[in-house]
């Protein structure tokens, strides 16, 4: 059977770690000690991205920690957050373990779970955890593979060419022993290192932020390489900024006079993320 393979992002790393810290004071049998879409995002200073709280949360961290659960065999620890207009997580929550939206007995057998759970060894670490069920992380075989087929995606959309997503998820989870899905959340990753290069990504694969700066870098050198084109890296340092623009406090940063060159087939400055994210909060 395929490995599944499931990436807790740096938002779903961040979620996690409030969730444990509130668990102390949770009781599993009233929601009122739960926390609420609204409270995580004041919690994180994050901003509202969607048309509710739920669904900005969704990308900012929830569908990783959800998914990295689910897969790697963790409580669903997710369930502490409701909406408290109805005391209830989303209907998302359920789904993704496949139960029905009204088995509170389960749900409330997984908050017992999460608070007798030992967390720490997953709280620390690289701001990116990459977990499996048999231990396999992405290799620079499959990212490249992923990446070449993305590119030739883009090509095909580009002429006019009629062609199938889902063919070539399905090719390469044949070629590398994932299942397509997988492919398919990959690409969405790619499309977020072309926003963040300031290129146009494939229709149909909107970017999807849960990938961590090591890998988003991988990604971005493996298209200029493809590509044959040099690479002027930039995705880590944007994804630097998001997460530093998060941040509640933020305090005035020192910069640099001289910063240092980074010479690829052309120079360029080192930039300083901080300012970058300190100037945009001031904005």
């Amino acid at each position: 059977m395929p490995e599944q393979t499931a990436i807790l992002d740096d938002g779903g790393l961040r979620l996690l770690r409030l969730l444990v810290s509130r668990l102390a004071s949770v009781k599993p049998n009233d929601p009122r000690t739960y926390i609420s879409y609204k409270d995580v995002h004041d919690a994180l200073a994050l901003q509202q991205e969607g048309p509710t709280f739920g669904e900005s949360l969704k990308h900012q961290g929830l569908n990783s920690l959800a998914d990295w659960s689910a897969k790697t065999g963790k409580p669903a620890i997710t369930g502490l957050i409701i909406d408290k207009s109805s005391w209830m997580p989303g209907d998302g929550y359920f789904k993704l373990f496949s139960r029905k939206a009204d088995d509170f007995h389960w749900w409330r057998s997984e908050i017992e779970k999460s608070k007798l759970f030992q967390w720490e060894p997953y709280l620390s670490g690289e701001s990116a955890v990459t977990e499996s069920v048999g231990g396999r992380h992405w290799s620079e075989e499959e990212l490249r593979a992923s990446v070449s087929a993305y590119l030739k995606m883009q090509q095909l959309d580009r002429s006019g060419t009629s062609f199938t997503k889902k063919g070539y998820y399905e090719d390469l989870g044949r070629r590398f022993g994932r299942t397509a899905k997988s492919f398919e959340y990959r690409m969405q990753n790619i499309s977020y290192v072309m926003s963040l290069m300031g290129r146009d990504w494939l229709s149909g694969l909107k970017p999807a932020k849960n990938v961590g700066a090591n890998v988003a870098a991988q990604i971005e050198q493996l298209i200029a390489e493809l590509e044959g084109k040099p690479v002027v890296p930039v995705v880590a340092f944007e994804i630097a900024v998001r997460e530093d623009v998060k941040k509640k406090m933020l305090p005035l940063p020192t910069g640099s006079h001289n910063p240092k060159v980074v010479i690829t087939s052309i120079a360029q400055y080192q930039r300083d993320a901080s300012v970058k994210a300190w100037v945009l909060r001031i904005l």
